[in-house]
């Protein structure tokens, strides 16, 4: 024992079998059984008996040991030397670290390794002393991943300095064992394992990491290594089939093969016919055969290729294989070669299919395609595909891997999945090259259920033949699961497209251009110029698509719309992909403006609908101007601040003077409720403000945020002769008075249903029969109490008598301060008085106020008039 490195080897007994070993090694050099490297620099030297290779210039051998000298920097330093010992293998090793080691200094030994530098990939086994978790562990290494396969006691190196006795063996049947000796300490096992994974070795070695400080502290001595390679027992396996044509094969084994039985026709045959193949080459590399068959393969279908008797070189005969293997001819596929064919992008409430959204798809071409690298993708994420051959007709489902879709033979589980919005999503299938072979924009509006649309039952493609329709092709499924992924959809059915497409809306997009929009995907070859006409007379200068859908069509003007002016826009000749044509459309349209407050009013909400109905909201376009409500919203407006805002369209939409629209979320359920409305005038939007069923407040608001119109309510305010406001909606009575006032609203008549969506209000006032003379202020102005006069009258003059009045003051605020009439018969002609005082005995602030004179009569018509009244002050 070397007294300048105080180790304890791990017993006489092994030292003296080891000087045995060496002795017997010197005398039989032949016997692999017997130690194969030894070394202790007992030489001084370490580049002879035996020789180390690697970063040399950082080792030097001091007191016979090798030492790590190396410069004061952070770095990598390694030695290696040959050894292909493994089977029946041992190895032992003195190590000392002058320092407390760590994640970012610590020593390896690589008892095998496939290459010499230890600094790169390779694939062998090595003891780590140190790391972050300070133990003496066993690893394997494959290219440049390290795996841990035995872990050593954590902490056991956690000391100032470490002296070190390693022992590591392995067995004829691959069983690792490692042993560590920490200083005069006895030895101790850290663990066992059985590990095959790599089972050749060339080279021995070690290597140190380590930071500026620690650059000189490695000591290695005593190594002893015995074993030898890995006997070949093992008969070669078929690794890999590939198609090199419409006849060829070439197969790769594990190993070099016997030439004779591997160029063997007999040994190779086609599972599905018995063919053998008319040549077979052994390539020069030694382990590849290429098999020629006088036959094409099938084209798309997978085949299998049966492989007997084939031999190593050690004469090792491989059992009979199969393996299954496709030709496919390389086809370019066109748009709907593939389509998507069913959606399910809200599983719950499960209905009967697993709880995971999915996407089908449908081959509904001639040809088979490989899917490889193709992918399916909603513009946020994208998943890719594998490879996976489609044959023609046949169905393939991708989903997540989140639940496994039982009894669905034909899925792929793709990580990164998109993520499918229940409400609305664009999906695009694209091949390797990014070409678009499908895309479907989808929205829950295609169940046609709205039962089913609330989740459990998938969107189907009904003819999947039909390559130009969409939303009209599409419904909920039929099938008593909630849906058909990987078979034949339960709605399908042929569904040809035999009808001209309809023109939805025409909005100019700026004062020179026209975006026009349709219900179908019209076809590719543009229509004229001359296929469009505007009046008052505008020539159209030129057609082009606006979007890649082919959906919209954008008409470029030579001359500017003017606003305040309506349009008359008359379409012919417009074809749709399947070649139908569109019946003459008229459709009238002018620039939109921008908005000023009250340009829109509030005119009609139901906020406690039936238990079977819905919500919605009125609005009315009281002032002369088009406006584009895209990015409009309605909100709640609490204390003066807008909350829980909903965008009313992302795409342009067209209020021209004078329309009513109704907001509703469900234009079914609306029309059901109401026959009498007027379905062409809702817009169906993905949500509304909350509402509750005792108060709340509505708030119109412009793309810019400026509010437009605004209303709180509460159920007070519905007629005390209604004995249940559920399903009764609150009518606007006069655009005159601002929607703010409480008493401007009243509830929806009995004898139109309790509600008017989409027409004029059955409280509206026929303020048309009335001259604004008929209720006059005298004075407008005046001074309470000691003013001259000191109070004002409210005259009133109709042409006949009878009229019910409610006469009643506000303040800018829309506070009601002093009921003057309430529900008082009227003659004829008459007046009211008014002292500038309050209901509560005070007396009113100086400032205007707003005279509110309401009349109705039996019939239950309705007139208010508005005028103003100053309260004055003397000073």
């Amino acid at each position: 024992m070397k007294n300048h490195m105080q180790i304890c080897r791990f017993s006489n007994l092994q030292s003296f079998t080891a000087a045995i070993f060496l002795t017997l090694f010197a005398a039989l050099p032949t016997q692999q059984m017997f130690a194969q490297l030894s070394d202790a620099f007992d030489d001084g030297d370490f580049n002879q008996q035996p020789a180390w290779s690697g970063t040399s210039a950082f080792f030097q051998v001091v007191n016979q040991q090798l030492r790590l000298i190396a410069p004061p920097a952070n770095g990598l330093a390694y030695l290696s030397t040959p050894s292909n010992a493994l089977e029946d293998g041992s190895w032992e090793i003195d190590l000392a670290l002058d320092f407390n080691p760590s994640a970012t200094n610590y020593a390896r030994i690589y008892l095998t390794s496939d290459q010499s530098d230890l600094s790169g990939p390779l694939n062998g086994y090595f003891i780590q002393a140190g790391g972050a978790t300070d133990d003496v562990s066993l690893y394997r290494q494959t290219g440049l991943v390290t795996t841990k396969v035995v872990d050593g006691q954590d902490g056991l190196l956690n000391q100032t300095a470490v002296a070190l006795s390693l022992k590591v063996t392995r067995d004829a049947n691959g069983l690792w064992q490692l042993f560590s000796a920490l200083g005069s300490s006895p030895s101790s096992l850290e663990g066992t394992v059985n590990d095959q994974v790599v089972l050749s070795a060339a080279y021995f070695g070690v290597s140190c990491v380590f930071t500026a400080t620690r650059s000189d502290k490695f000591l290695f001595d005593n190594f002893i290594v015995t074993g030898h390679a890995v006997t070949d027992k093992t008969p070669p396996v078929l690794s890999g089939v590939q198609v090199l044509s419409s006849r060829t094969l070439s197969l790769t084994f594990s190993e070099n093969l016997d030439q004779v039985s591997a160029e063997t026709s007999g040994n190779f045959s086609l599972e599905s016919n018995g063919e053998e193949p008319v040549s077979v080459i052994l390539q020069l590399d030694g382990r590849t055969v290429v098999l020629g068959f006088a036959k094409d393969f099938a084209n798309g279908f997978p085949t299998k290729i049966s492989v007997t008797g084939v031999s190593d070189l050690a004469g090792n005969h491989m059992a009979a294989v199969r393996r299954e293997f496709t030709y496919l001819e390389a086809v370019a596929p066109v748009a709907k070669d593939i389509v998507l064919s069913e959606i399910f992008p809200d599983p719950s409430p499960k209905v009967g299919l697993p709880e995971t959204e999915f996407v089908e798809l449908f081959n509904r071409s001639q040809h088979p395609f490989s899917l490889k690298n193709w992918n399916l993708t909603d513009g946020s994420s994208v998943a890719v595909l594998p490879s996976k051959i489609l044959l023609p007709g046949d169905y393939l489902v991708l989903a997540s891997p989140n639940v496994i879709l039982t009894q669905v033979q034909n899925v792929i589980y793709l990580a990164n999945f998109p993520s499918l919005n229940n409400g609305a999503d664009d999906l695009m299938l694209k091949d390797d090259q990014g070409l678009t072979i499908d895309s479907v924009h989808y929205s829950d509006a295609w169940y046609g259920d709205d039962d089913k649309k609330q989740g459990g039952w998938s969107l189907e493609i009904i003819d999947p033949d039909n390559r130009c329709s969409e939303r009209q092709n599409w419904t909920a499924s039929d099938d008593p699961t909630g849906g058909t992924p990987g078979r034949q959809n339960s709605v399908f059915a042929s569904k040809p497209d035999l009808t001209g497409p309809k023109l939805l809306s025409a909005v100019p997009g700026s004062a020179s251009e026209l975006v026009l929009t349709f219900d179908e995907k019209l076809a590719k070859a543009l229509p004229g110029v001359s296929d469009f006409k505007i009046e008052p007379s505008i020539e159209v200068a030129s057609v082009s698509f606006a979007d890649a859908a082919l959906t919209q069509l954008n008409l470029t003007l030579p001359s500017a719309l003017l606003p305040g002016l309506d349009y008359a826009l008359t379409v012919n000749h417009v074809q749709d992909c399947a070649g139908n044509n569109m019946a003459e459309t008229l459709l009238s349209l002018g620039l939109p403006e921008t908005a000023d407050s009250l340009d829109i009013a509030l005119n009609e909400i139901l906020f406690n609908p039936r238990p079977t109905g819905t919500d919605f909201l009125e609005i009315v376009n009281v002032s002369k101007k088009y406006f584009n409500l895209k990015n409009w919203s309605v909100a709640n407006r609490e204390d003066g601040m807008i909350k829980n805002a909903k965008v009313i369209s992302t795409t342009d939409f067209l209020l021209k003077p004078g329309a009513y629209l109704v907001l509703t979320v469900s234009s079914n359920v609306l029309k059901g409720e109401y026959p009498l409305s007027q379905e062409e005038n809702f817009l169906e939007v993905p949500a509304l403000p909350s509402w509750s069923d005792g108060e709340g407040s509505v708030a119109l608001l412009d793309d810019t945020g400026l509010l437009i119109d605004h209303f709180s309510y509460t159920k007070n305010l519905h007629s005390p002769f209604i004995k249940d406001d559920e399903g009764v909606s609150l009518e606007r009575i006069s655009f005159d008075v601002p929607a703010y006032v409480p008493t401007n609203w009243k509830s929806a008549s009995s004898t139109i249903g309790f509600a008017t969506p989409g027409y004029v209000n059955s409280s509206a006032v026929p303020s048309l029969l009335w001259d604004e003379s008929t209720v006059q202020v005298t004075p407008p102005v005046f001074v309470p109490s000691l003013g001259q006069p000191n109070f004002t009258q409210i005259h009133y003059a109709f042409a006949q008598g009878g009229f019910v009045a409610n006469v009643n003051v506000f303040d800018l605020q829309g506070h009601r301060i002093k009921t003057i009439a309430n529900n008082e018969i009227l003659g004829t002609e008459g007046f009211f008085r008014w002292e500038g005082d309050r209901d509560s005995g005070d007396k009113a602030r100086i400032g205007p106020y707003m005279v509110w004179f309401e009349i109705f009569d039996g019939d239950g018509n309705v007139t208010t008039f508005r005028k103003e009244v100053v309260v004055a002050a003397k000073f």
